[in-house]
């Protein structure tokens, strides 16, 4: 089911995506580098009317939390955002792990239908047990605002609606995802994804569904948090390289899969053995994570600082320039050569990172 519609830098794309479609499409558009910035709207047609204050990641988890909901679920999350003056992404997320604070009846939209509904319900003492002439003529709509003046209530989307404060609440942090998933098949039917390494219940699953005592003979297909590591089909006997492959990834540091993807990008390996060699020879690249505007002003960073000549020079493509004549290959990643990377460039770029804040792949929201 689609929960939004979301235009991304003029792509239009419908949420929830599969958290590996999602990197892929970020990829797709360049925007998965550290910092990147990007235009998101919402389709007009989306139900829930919302702030957008998060990411594409964010907004694309809260898709995935509606499109578990059943239909009351959905009802009083949408009931909810519509009653605050801005909603965010976040306030909705927050709402999403709370709904048990979220009391919604839908139909009852004005007083009248609401003091009805409280008659019936017995839900003041005083008007119970009334003689039948009384009775009949409470004034519903007086009783019903009695209702909301006492549960702090709001009449929104077409029902009446009962939330605790959710102040100070935070959700939980999002399941870090593996760096890769595999489906198998042979040759008529395919299984589902399963997260790799696989666990033994898992290979047990996949065993039995094909009628197989080993894996070794099945299809494999793979596809990663890294979008440059989707491959081409192959076999399960690749198995033992792909675990290596991922062994090394989740040795590395935030910044040097952001130094492997940029290697990646400029080495383009054709298969999982390339792919791991890169990984397991990161340290033999020289690594500029800079944007070239950057590498332009070190490269003039000896010239006179009140030299008017500078005020016209076009860092980014002199910087270009001097990283090609340097042996670079630029990427959206950052810039790779060929030849090892001192002890203190690799410090530095760590530190670099760190400053940043930026977390790992797999902790990718």
């Amino acid at each position: 089911m689609t929960v939004f519609r979301v235009n991304i830098n003029g792509k239009v794309a419908s949420l929830p995506l599969g958290r590996y479609d999602a990197e892929k499409l970020l990829y797709d558009l360049g925007l998965d580098v550290s910092g990147a910035e990007y235009e998101m709207e919402l389709d007009c047609n989306n139900d829930f009317l919302l702030v957008l204050d998060s990411d594409f990641r964010g907004l694309n988890r809260l898709a995935h939390r509606i499109d578990q909901m059943d239909d009351y679920e959905r009802e009083s999350l949408s009931a909810w955002v519509a009653s605050q003056d801005l909603c965010t992404v976040d306030d909705a997320l927050l709402a999403s792990y709370n709904l048990g604070k979220i009391e919604f009846h839908p139909g009852f939209d004005n007083d009248e239908a609401l003091g009805e509904f409280a008659l019936e319900s017995e839900l003041f003492e005083e008007y119970n047990g009334l003689p039948d002439e009384v009775y009949n003529m409470l004034d519903r709509a007086k009783v019903g605002a009695q209702m909301r003046e006492m549960q702090g209530g709001v009449f929104a989307e077409g029902g009446y609606l009962v939330a605790e404060p959710m102040d100070g609440l935070e959700y939980p942090p999002e399941e870090p995802l593996p760096w890769f998933q595999v489906s198998f098949s042979d040759g008529q039917e395919e299984s589902a994804w399963f997260d790799f390494p696989l666990s033994v219940e898992d290979e047990q699953i996949i065993k039995t569904s094909f009628g197989r005592d080993d894996l070794r003979d099945l299809g494999m297909e793979y596809h990663s948090l890294l979008p440059q590591l989707h491959g081409p089909d192959t076999t399960a006997d690749m198995m033992g390289v792909l675990g290596d492959l991922d062994g090394e990834l989740t040795r590395m540091s935030s910044g040097e899969i952001m130094k492997y993807k940029a290697l990646l990008e400029a080495r383009q390996p054709t298969d999982l053995f390339h792919a791991l060699h890169l990984a397991e020879d990161l340290n033999h690249f020289a690594y500029w994570p800079h944007d070239a505007a950057m590498y332009g002003r070190q490269c003039v960073a000896g010239f006179d600082a009140d030299d008017p000549l500078l005020d016209f020079i076009d860092y980014e493509g002199y910087g270009a320039t001097m990283l090609r004549e340097d042996g670079y290959i630029l990427t959206l990643h950052g810039a790779m050569r060929a030849g090892p990377q001192s002890e203190q460039a690799q410090e530095n770029e760590e530190l670099e990172f760190e400053s940043q804040g930026m977390g790992g792949m797999g902790a990718m929201a």
